[in-house]
């Protein structure tokens, strides 16, 4: 366990220290070199999703029709021009999208162990519905250090209101299964804070963390305006430290600090600016069409990349309905900034 916690604690203060990094070389033209290439990558190896969740516009976006699946070709090439950047740090298995609905998704994450190494952690984020002892023992196996299961809730009751067609008992049956047989990997589970949930917050933290695993709290966006009913499941933080901070170094530090150091790539070669943009409207480039150096350096991604460090986020098209920056132009209007004196 001590093992488990010591490389979650050293991949996250390499990613910040990697993070400034990445952030300085678009402020100042004379770093523009500083990184080859993304420090995270988010992956969509397959199209579809098996759930129809309170908070995710999957359904209205994709019309749920037949899904797609990535080509092994492009895959690989994907992950060799990755090996050849050397800077990515962190490689997800999740984009809007439930991963384990490809079959060969244990393939995938071997393939990946083997050509990038111990030195990029490789990460899945499900909705642990399709994890049976099989798939379980293979995608260990197969190398993945990180496994993030969205639960968001502790009753059944409410579980069904936030997740409509997947199965509570199964799916946490499956999450204890996997506890069970982790080996070496490092298990989270996903409470997402919605109105719905949040009298079960601090019951589902001391049952997780009895049973071994890692409870993490997040917050809903809007995912760049596509989720309809966003008022009814929003929450707000009051006295949010970080918004407020981002807003008095306004000019130093983007409102979204994502397309500097992440990429995100749908099953069919298309690199989009935001993990959010269902729709997409906003696509950097393609990688059957160019190469992940073309693409990360490319005038297109520095255009954008330019408009958040100089908070013309509204010049984007999925920037400008998003609720994460909409939140902190709210706060900077209401004058909601942390006195230090």
């Amino acid at each position: 366990m001590q093992k488990i916690l010591n490389a979650q604690t050293t991949f996250q203060w390499l990613f910040r220290a990697h993070f400034l990094k990445a952030l300085s070389a678009y402020h100042f033209p004379h770093c523009r070199k500083k990184i080859k290439g993304p420090l995270r990558v988010q992956i969509q190896t397959i199209n579809g999703c098996n759930a129809d969740c309170l908070m995710c516009p999957y359904g209205k976006s994709s019309g749920k029709g037949s899904m797609q699946v990535m080509e092994d070709e492009l895959y690989t090439k994907i992950l060799k021009e990755l090996e050849r950047s050397g800077s990515t740090l962190n490689l997800t298995f999740m984009l809007q999208n439930e991963p384990f609905l490809d079959r060969d998704l244990a393939f995938r994450v071997q393939k990946a162990r083997e050509l990038l190494g111990p030195r990029t952690s490789i990460a899945i984020v499900t909705n642990g519905s399709m994890l049976t002892v099989k798939r379980i023992d293979e995608i260990i196996r197969a190398g993945v250090d990180f496994i993030d299961i969205s639960i968001d809730a502790y009753t059944e009751e409410t579980y069904k209101k936030i997740r409509p067609g997947l199965d509570f008992q199964a799916v946490t049956h499956n999450a204890r299964l996997l506890l069970q047989r982790r080996n070496n990997a490092h298990i989270s589970v996903r409470f997402l804070r919605l109105p719905q949930n949040r009298s079960e917050e601090d019951s589902f933290k001391r049952f997780w963390k009895a049973l071994g695993a890692d409870v993490r709290f997040c917050l809903t966006t809007n995912r760049a305006g596509s989720v309809e009913n966003f008022d009814q499941i929003r929450l707000t933080e009051s006295n949010n430290f970080r918004k407020k901070l981002t807003i008095l170094l306004r000019g130093f530090i983007p409102p979204c600090h994502d397309p500097f150091h992440s990429l995100n790539v749908l099953w069919d070669g298309r690199v989009i600016l935001c993990c959010h943009d269902w729709s997409p409207r906003d696509v950097i480039g393609n990688l059957q069409e160019n190469s992940l150096s073309q693409i990360w350096s490319s005038h297109n991604f520095n255009h954008y990349r330019n408009l958040l460090m100089n908070w013309r986020w509204k010049e984007s098209q999925v920037c400008h309905d998003c609720s994460v920056v909409t939140d902190l132009q709210e706060n900077q209007r209401n004058n909601t900034i942390p006195c230090f004196m």
